[in-house]
């Protein structure tokens, strides 16, 4: 996992992926 503190830009990308899936349902 990554340092906390410190986000990836994939990090990002699959957690604004998951907030449209969860909000999708």
């Amino acid at each position: 996992m990554t340092r906390k503190g410190y986000v990836g830009p994939l990090e990002i990308l699959m957690k604004e992926k998951e907030k449209k899936f969860l909000r999708k349902d």
